[in-house]
């Protein structure tokens, strides 16, 4: 039902805040009580995807997003279904979808994802009645990018690409006299437009990647990957490791090192994940954990502590396995 609502309407701030919480209470809360913990991450560190240094949990907000794009989707590639038709024929029988907010309150919180939408989708030329001429990447770059001194000379900067390619002399679509570095950018523009052959295919729209069907998973990926938020594993650390302290987060596990600004460094990274390999490989072959005497751990693993480690990993309980600190 959750998700259903998400992929339908835009999920109010304070519901977002609520869940946040809960899964904030889920990282945080002390073990075994209902007493609320200390916050030891930044959760927007926790949110990032493991292969950018977090934990993988789920960003409500870029997840709402995710699912409503699908609609963005649809739309800009044409799809045969009514509601696409009818907002084009009543709103965009002559422009393109643009700044200009339109319709009902929920076409309006569709549009307001449009950027987002086009920062990381490509664009391959057909009509040209869904492409913007001067700001959306249908030659590889934005031409406002690619030209900007013939952009700034540009009378329609709103311009389609069916409209611009419809004009009989470009230099029509620009403001005269040119200056030399803004006419040399119009010769190449003209040249690419002359060589470029007519065609009355539909636009097409898709993400970066093999399949051309819209996936919000891939969408969701794409705006986390964008996050500028510091690690807090180190990118280059391996699945073993990520595992390790994960969970170590979850039954509240934190070294201190971790819990000051984030900084958690490969060093204590790697003294969680050699402990869960050497706890295993110990019990295996001696059947007795000498921990300290391996392993540098007294400073901020109890006893406790370590007994609730080895229960995570489905390893012995303390009846056959002996701890020794």
């Amino acid at each position: 039902m959750p998700t259903f609502f998400m992929g339908t309407l835009t999920l109010p701030v304070s519901v977002v805040n609520q869940i946040n919480i809960y899964l904030k209470n889920c990282f945080w809360r002390k073990f075994g009580t209902q007493d609320r913990g200390t916050a030891l991450i930044a959760w927007e560190k926790i949110c990032r995807p493991k292969t950018h240094g977090g934990l993988g949990v789920l960003d409500i907000t870029s997840h709402n997003k995710a699912l409503l794009l699908k609609f963005m989707h649809k739309f800009l590639n044409k799809f045969d279904s009514p509601w696409v038709s009818i907002i084009w024929e009543t709103h965009y029988s002559h422009s393109i979808p643009g700044d200009r907010m339109v319709g009902s309150f929920w076409w309006k919180a569709i549009l307001k994802l449009l950027p987002i939408y086009k920062q990381f989708a490509a664009c391959k030329p057909g009509v040209g009645n869904t492409i913007y001429f001067w700001t959306d990447g249908w030659w590889n770059e934005t031409l406002s990018s690619k030209f900007p001194e013939l952009h700034s000379f540009a009378i329609n900067r709103d311009i389609s690409l069916q409209q611009a390619l419809s004009t009989l002399e470009t230099e029509d679509l620009f403001h005269r006299p040119l200056s030399r570095q803004a006419f040399q950018q119009f010769q190449a523009l003209q040249e690419h437009l002359h060589q470029r052959s007519p065609s009355m295919e539909q636009d097409c729209w898709s993400l970066p990647g093999k399949a051309q069907s819209y996936s919000s998973m891939r969408m969701y990926k794409h705006i986390m990957g964008d996050s500028t938020a510091h690690s807090i594993l180190p990118h280059h650390a391996d699945s073993d490791t990520k595992s390790s302290f994960g969970s170590c987060c979850m039954i509240g596990i934190i070294p201190g090192a971790c819990s000051s600004a984030g900084q958690c460094t490969l060093t204590v990274i790697n003294v969680f994940s050699a402990l869960i390999r050497l706890m295993k490989h110990l019990f295996i072959s001696f059947g007795t954990v000498h921990l300290p005497s391996v392993v540098g751990i007294r400073s901020f693993l109890t006893e406790r502590e370590v007994y609730l480690l080895l229960m995570k990993f489905n390893l012995p309980p303390h009846s056959y396995l002996r701890i020794l600190l």
